[in-house]
């Protein structure tokens, strides 16, 4: 499986997150898996992209600072009137130990009832949650 790479860079506590999105800079923090507590930041356009590529079940590989650490995307919060990421939380994983992911559905072709009777189909499951290894 492939990883997605993301350049991110240690965040100093003394700049306030508000300072840091003004300058489309998103403040994140990453934690998990024998790793310290550490904040980080990101720049709000190449970890957008990251997400949509990636979203929350697939392996994000970060380098910090020469570090590389495998996470996924465990927490995120968007503006509530731009709708930009204002905060993330990743979530350093074990290769080696299973991991609970959320993996979205998506629905291909049309059901014959659908397409032929006029039926509506109506589907009350947007995602299964997995646990497996993160390869």
């Amino acid at each position: 499986m492939e990883m997605i790479s993301l350049l991110v860079q240690a965040r100093k506590n003394d700049i306030a997150p508000k300072q840091l999105r003004r300058k489309e800079i998103v403040p994140c923090v990453v934690y998990g898996n024998d790793t310290e507590n550490t904040s980080i930041q990101c720049d709000h356009k190449s970890l957008m992209k990251t997400f949509v590529k990636a979203g929350e079940s697939t392996l994000v590989e970060l380098e910090i600072d020469g570090k590389k650490v495998p996470v996924l995307f465990h927490a995120i919060t968007f503006h509530p009137v731009t709708d930009k990421i204002t905060h993330v939380d990743f979530y350093a994983v074990n290769m080696k130990k299973e991991i609970e992911a959320h993996v979205p559905i998506h629905m291909i072709g049309e059901a014959p009832a659908v397409k032929d009777l006029g039926g509506v189909l109506i589907t009350s499951l947007d995602h299964l949650t997995v646990n497996c290894l993160p390869t």
